[in-house]
């Protein structure tokens, strides 16, 4: 692991992308360096990213991720003058906390093809108003979204449902139906965290146990794709419930 956060005063930092690096891992390499306010570094053999920057709080020039980073969860986090966030490369899988509370990133937030936690990624972001998240991403976790711009604008939810692209990122727990016309295939970890007015629900390719933990009226199940799922350990509980 490499670290420059022994120079505190440091306020630009160029690394440039055809030296030699002695590791892959870069992993809180500037975390905490509340001077640094411009970073130009996104060399190709870095892969992991981890709190990165986190608490750079007076980062405005978000730096770009290198094309083979993997690990970008807590990257930015509580950089809060941050007003852009980078296009997410396909070769990353965990974007969790990644840009948490940066308070001024407008957008566009694009998510990469292959990422698999998305938890808390876009929280507390206020100002985030322009979401994309391409189809092949299958799974969101808990809150990724939560208390952006996009979230807290009554126009984006339907009846009660957010949705983003093909997702259901969070429900109304007054909510007594998903509309099984809706135009999408996933539902965010915790969407259906104290739904237990929800009444009718659509089979979502991604629909676990836990995810309806909280659901205990459901009375329909409506399924309109075809999946291979454990129907008895999803719904048996659910079901005898209700018989």
């Amino acid at each position: 692991m490499f670290s420059f956060r022994q120079y505190p005063n440091i306020t630009k930092i160029v690394i440039p992308n055809n030296i030699q690096l002695s590791t892959r891992d870069f992993s809180g390499a500037f975390a905490n360096m509340n001077s640094l306010t411009n970073v130009v570094f996104e060399h190709p053999n870095v892969t992991n990213m981890y709190s990165a920057y986190k608490n750079c709080t007076r980062l405005n020039c978000a730096p770009s991720i290198g094309p083979n980073v993997t690990d970008m969860s807590s990257m930015y986090e509580w950089c809060y003058y941050m007003k852009h966030a980078p296009s997410c490369p396909d070769s990353v899988i965990n974007m969790s906390r990644s840009y948490c509370d940066c308070h001024n990133i407008t957008g566009p937030a694009v998510c990469g093809n292959n990422v698999v936690d998305m938890s808390y990624a876009y929280r507390w972001c206020y100002n985030l108003t322009d979401i994309t998240i391409p189809e092949s991403v299958t799974s969101i976790g808990f809150y990724a979204f939560s208390n952006t711009a996009y979230y807290n604008d009554v126009d984006n939810w339907i009846n009660g449902i957010l949705v983003i692209d093909k997702y259901i990122i969070d429900v109304n727990p007054m909510t007594k139906e998903i509309d099984p016309n809706l135009d999408v295939k996933y539902i965010a970890e915790g969407a259906l965290t104290g739904c237990y007015s929800l009444e009718i629900i659509k089979l979502f390719a991604n629909l676990t146990r836990s995810s309806l933990r909280d659901c205990t009226n459901i009375k329909t199940i409506i399924i309109k794709i075809s999946i291979v799922l454990n129907f008895s350990i999803i719904f048996t509980n659910k079901l005898r419930n209700n018989n």
